[in-house]
């Protein structure tokens, strides 16, 4: 058995491993972020975006519930799908296409981004080994 652990991206960023408790999705200027949080910046990020949701009105138009080629992980298991995509990318060698120094889940500016191409060779790879089970 293979255990998963995801860490605080927060805390990781400081040079602390603080396991995290859940993930947090938003959009902001159009782009997606994700969030691996511990349970007290799980609150904190709440009470943070209380002040902008609160004032916030419903948008005219329908708005998508996450970004094109983001599929929900099999189970609701998000986190772990994530972070199994990025442990597969990084065996496969995989780089980003505009600056091959990073991994092919990492902007040039070092976010995550997981692009199209990305998650369509990880769930064809997944079904092949679920085939081959």
């Amino acid at each position: 058995m293979r255990t998963i652990e995801i860490w605080d991206d927060l805390d990781a960023r400081a040079g602390r491993k603080v396991p995290a408790a859940d993930t947090i999705q938003f959009c902001y200027g159009g782009k997606w972020y994700e969030l691996d949080l511990s349970a007290d910046h799980v609150i904190e990020f709440g009470k943070e975006m209380a002040r902008w949701t609160e004032a916030a009105h419903k948008p005219d138009a329908p708005v998508p519930d996450r970004p094109a080629g983001i599929k929900p992980a099999p189970g609701g298991q998000r986190r772990a799908y994530w972070l199994a995509l990025r442990t597969w990318a990084d065996q496969q060698r995989l780089r980003n296409k505009k600056d091959p120094s990073q991994p092919a889940y990492m902007t040039t500016t070092g976010k995550m981004y997981y692009p199209v191409w990305l998650v369509e060779q990880y769930d064809a790879w997944l079904a092949d080994q679920e085939e081959a089970a």
